[in-house]
């Protein structure tokens, strides 16, 4: 369903670098590459956090292509709370990528229940698509999506899914957005920050990939 040849946007060419999507999912299966970014972008902290395998999934979820890269981890919070975390790289337009990270949250739910957890002990689910193009008109850099009630906005559906969008290309710099993940953004786009450590990391492992 999902893969390299699912990148069909025209706006950018996914030839070299971060910006290739084989690239971007090697990079970030480094684990620490990975924590990294989400400790930075969501201000977390982790007891444990590792890669996971889909072909290790048992029976037929084991065929199916998790698009992007997908880690489970133990938050260093009061309850230790489970979660599981997506990323991927994607040139497709806004629905597209909805329907992208729809899926990513199916395939890490049908892993609980496959598991047999209790509804209750399902993980939190931290899922981000990154983009290098320009998002909903260009405007933001970041898009963070929960779902509220129509009549009471201020009643959010607390079923512990969290989605963002990040993008490369937009105007506006959002004042919680970390500086290093704001680094990251225009390492995309091809502006490397020397002063950014977690953009070394990055372009030191891209450079090694395009060494082997």
């Amino acid at each position: 369903l999902y893969g390299e040849n699912s990148m069909t946007n025209k706006d950018v060419k996914l030839t070299d670098g971060i910006r290739n999507e084989a690239v971007f999912n090697q990079v970030f299966s480094n684990e620490e590459i990975a924590k990294t970014f989400f400790e930075k972008f969501l201000k977390l902290k982790f007891l444990d956090f590792k890669l996971v395998n889909q072909k290790n999934e048992p029976g037929e979820l084991a065929t199916l292509v998790f698009p992007g890269v997908r880690f489970e981890a133990t938050l260093d919070d009061k309850k230790k709370s489970k979660a599981a975390f997506g990323i991927c790289l994607t040139c497709e337009k806004e629905k597209t990528i909805a329907m992208r990270l729809r899926y990513m949250d199916e395939l890490i739910c049908l892993g609980a229940v496959n598991k047999s957890c209790d509804p209750s002990d399902f993980p939190l689910n931290y899922l981000v698509a990154v983009s290098p193009n320009a998002l909903y008109g260009g405007e933001r850099r970041l898009y963070s999506f929960i779902f509220r009630d129509k009549y009471e906005p201020e009643i959010t559906y607390d079923d512990g899914l969290y989605q963002f969008y990040l993008s490369a290309k937009g105007k506006n710099v959002e004042q919680d957005l970390n500086p290093e993940v704001e680094a990251f953004l225009d390492y995309i786009n091809c502006d490397i920050n020397p002063k950014s450590e977690f953009v070394k990391q990055v372009d030191l492992a891209v450079a090694n990939l395009s060494k082997s």
